[in-house]
């Protein structure tokens, strides 16, 4: 006997038995599963009974074997064509299945009672195979009858235009097994007397192997998970089976069988290691499996689970739509998407429907008849009426779309989400429908969380917006007014010193001139444009920005070199210095210099009858950051709390000659340094300021 030839038909029994059971595994009450399961095991016992011939000797157990297996075998054809009905959801009952099945009774019947249909067998060089009786072409007459009916009734549906996407697919290999079951009928030839291998064998794995692949990767009667976890339970055992026997060869040949006892080092170990690494590499399998070769395979409660973690920290219906779209491209393997959200409310109703910022997609107003179809279940956009196709045909996204997936709150719709087909090129069924209907009621739950926070920021963000014009407002005539007390003060500083000149000006033809007289009249009138001049200067500064460049400032330095040339024009006024070892400033020190002359120069004029003036610095801790504190202290008649407020507006002064702009000079320096002045002031008592900056 040749072992080579035993390959075929146990090859044939397993796969049959194993596809067989998977199907009645999944649910073993569905019709089709059970017909299906049925003709897997018809077909199993037929390959079974072909390898177990070979076994056998004698004419009687050789005869035996063939009446046997065509027991099974007459149903087969029938069997076949019951599943195909049930798959094409046709009627059985009106598809004469109760005749095909008791045409296959009378041949069984006869197979055992006569040799008009099975008259023995027949001695190959591969084997033995039935002799066929004088009847026998009538039972091919029933089995090509309804096989060819079975083909004409899967083309009559394939040719129905209503039916679409995965059942269209699954059909189109349904057909194909048919096909290929009609041409194994070629073994009837071997029947009689025709000396051909059976490769109606081959036929059938080519069957089993297309309805295994149909039902992983287009779910052919829903077992591609089952399949799936079989195989990965399998190949976990082909896996660790295989290094066993590999290190078992490798014992063999470096030890050899002198020391059987060796194998028990190795081996105990080796199954303590497979006993705690096998689930993983199983599950590992397994889900590789599921990811790479079922596609578009998805566990939809993980895939709601992990939808409900991402949605937790939502607070906007874009963000919420967002998370829902990438997580259903990644779920179903979507090529593309598109977000439209509801906008421009009115009475808390949409007025149009706006793509996200990342879609670059046309707006859709409410009015438009697409938005009138939407209702609260997914839809499939190429069963839209032709009028709603036409009025979108200039919307890419909705004509390249393949499902509409509604999002309504309680209230109205709030966004829709349009999908494009699957990257597998599978079409959606009945399991997406329904996960898509789940996610849709979730996420009604989730938009009305949203809506009154999306409320209450709408009105906050309308608040603010008002809060800033209504700033910008108050800046604006601020400013004006700002601008209206410096026109003012630059006119009363100016008119003065002119009135003055025009004056001298209009007398000078009348008086006698002489030198003397022109001298005088020179150092009398200049003063008045060097105070013009002065007063132009230092509005300048007051309004220019310069360039800046910033260094480190010593403050305590700057204060000596400048009491060195302060002191000799203090008059009656004493100085007292408390300088306390300080850190350095970031700033530019003819500014600073600036600041220290005009306050140390109100000090003094507030002092006509003298006093004390004294100067302190010190450092100090404020918000857990370290500033740098100036104090500048008079003991002269103090500042009316009335003026207080005023006393840094430009042209404000309290003397006759003053102009009134040293200390708005000296408040904008001290801000450019990122500093602030505090006042302290009391009638009669002095004033002290508090200049403080941050330290380097």
């Amino acid at each position: 006997m040749n072992i080579y030839l035993l390959i075929i038909p146990f090859v044939g029994t397993v796969i049959a038995l194993l596809l067989g059971f998977f199907v009645l595994a999944k649910k073993v009450s569905l019709p089709i599963n059970q017909v299906f399961a049925l003709f897997c095991f018809e077909t199993s016992f037929w390959q079974f009974c072909w390898f177990f011939s070979y076994f056998l000797n004698s004419h009687t157990e050789k005869d035996l074997i063939v009446r046997i297996a065509f027991s099974v075998i007459v149903f087969i054809p029938f069997t076949y064509y019951h599943f195909a009905l049930i798959f094409l959801d046709l009627s059985p009952r009106q598809n004469y299945v109760f005749i095909a099945y008791l045409y296959g009774v009378i041949f069984f019947v006869l197979t055992w009672n006569s040799n008009l249909f099975i008259a023995g067998y027949r001695d190959f060089w591969w084997g033995y195979y039935p002799k066929v009786g004088t009847i026998f072409p009538l039972y091919l007459f029933g089995v090509f009858s309804f096989m060819a009916r079975g083909i004409f009734l899967i083309f009559k549906k394939l040719r129905n235009k209503a039916i679409g996407g995965n059942e269209h697919t699954k059909m189109k290999y349904i057909a194909i097994t048919l096909f290929l079951y009609f041409f194994a009928t070629i073994e009837y030839a071997i029947d009689y007397g025709i000396p051909l291998y059976p490769i109606g064998a081959f036929f059938m794995i080519g069957v089993w192997s297309i309805m295994a692949y149909a039902i992983t990767k287009h779910e052919v009667m829903d077992i591609s998970v089952i399949i799936n976890r079989a195989s990965a339970w399998i190949m976990t055992i082909f896996f660790f089976g295989s290094i066993y026997i590999s290190l078992f060869g490798l014992h063999q040949a470096l030890i050899g069988a002198n020391a059987p006892w060796a194998i028990t080092l190795w081996t105990i170990p080796y199954g303590i290691l497979v006993g705690e690494t096998f689930q993983r590499v199983r599950l590992f399998i397994q889900t590789t499996g599921e990811r790479k070769f079922i596609k578009g395979h998805y566990n939809s409660d993980i895939l709601i689970k992990n939808l409900t973690e991402k949605l937790i920290p939502a607070v906007t219906i874009s963000d919420a739509t967002k998370l829902l779209r990438d997580t259903l491209k990644e779920a179903l393997e979507i090529d593309n998407a598109c977000i439209y959200i509801s906008e421009s409310k009115k009475d808390g109703v949409p007025q149009a429907y706006s793509p996200i910022e990342t879609d670059n997609h046309p707006k859709i107003e409410s009015s438009h008849p697409f938005i009138h179809q939407i209702s609260p279940i997914p839809i499939f956009l190429k069963t839209l009426p032709t009028k709603t196709k036409e009025a979108i045909k200039d919307f890419e996204c909705l004509t390249k779309g393949e499902i509409l997936i509604p999002l309504f709150s309680s209230d109205h719709l709030e966004a829709f989400i349009i999908i494009g087909k699957k990257a597998s090129e599978n079409s959606y069924d009945q399991r997406d429908i329904t996960l898509l209907e789940t996610i849709m009621n979730h996420m009604l739950v989730i938009f009305d969380r949203i809506r009154p926070y999306e409320e209450v920021k709408e009105k906050f963000e309308t608040t603010e917006r008002k809060l800033m014009e209504s700033e910008k407002m108050l800046n604006r005539s601020a400013r004006l007014a700002s601008l209206g007390t410096l026109t003012a003060g630059v006119t009363h500083e100016i008119r003065n010193p002119l009135a003055v000149i025009r004056l001298g000006i209009n007398k000078l033809p009348a008086e006698p001139r002489d030198i003397e007289y022109l001298k005088a009249f020179k150092e009398k009138y200049m003063k008045h444009v060097e105070r013009i001049a002065n007063i132009v200067d230092k509005m300048l500064h007051l309004s220019k920005e310069k360039e800046r460049t910033e260094m480190g400032v010593d403050l305590n330095k700057l204060i000596e070199d400048y009491l060195i040339e302060f002191i000799p024009t203090s008059g009656k006024v004493t100085i007292v210095k408390d300088l306390k070892p300080i850190p350095q400033i970031i700033g530019i020190a003819d500014d600073l210099h600036q600041v220290l002359t005009n306050f140390a120069d109100n000090a003094i004029h507030a002092m006509p009858d003298g006093g004390t003036l004294t100067i302190k610095t010190y450092s100090t801790t404020e918000d857990h950051a370290q500033k740098v504190v100036v104090e500048i202290s008079d003991t002269g008649m103090g500042i009316p709390k009335a003026i207080q407020e005023k006393i840094f507006d430009p042209f404000f002064s309290t003397r006759h000659e003053g102009t009134g702009l040293g200390l708005s000079i000296s408040h904008k320096i001290i801000e450019a340094h990122r500093g602030k002045i505090e006042l302290n002031s009391e009638e009669g008592k002095g004033t002290t300021f508090k200049i403080i900056f941050p330290s380097a």
